[in-house]
């Protein structure tokens, strides 16, 4: 009994973990590229792993992805940005803690 709860836990960690990371590349994406991240949200790739999502949310919201105002795109990003910081919540009995270690770069640079 104790080890399947273990399993558990150890599935639903790994689930806000992924969760976590797809959270910081959207966030990498739309504000850590510098002059390349996008002004307006529909000037992703469609290649990008987040196209779709934003696609489906601009119709949800009623925002025509194809002409887009920049208000319409800041509101579109935020609550693309609420999706995925809300999927990180997998399960509503536990509070998450985040523990980032930092490690010196070696001489390669690395």
């Amino acid at each position: 009994m104790a080890k399947t709860k273990e399993k558990e836990n150890k599935a639903v960690d790994n689930e806000a973990f992924k969760a976590w990371m797809n959270f910081v590349k959207l966030c990498k994406l739309l504000f850590g590229l510098g002059d390349k991240s996008p002004y307006n949200i529909n000037e992703i790739k469609e290649d990008s792993e987040f196209y779709k999502h934003a696609v489906e949310l601009s119709k949800e919201l009623e925002i025509n992805w194809d002409n887009m105002s920049h208000e319409e795109s800041n509101r579109l990003m935020l609550a693309l940005l609420d999706d995925y910081y809300q999927s990180i919540q997998v399960d509503k009995e536990s509070d998450y803690v985040l523990t980032i270690s930092i490690k010196k770069k070696d001489a390669s640079g690395e």
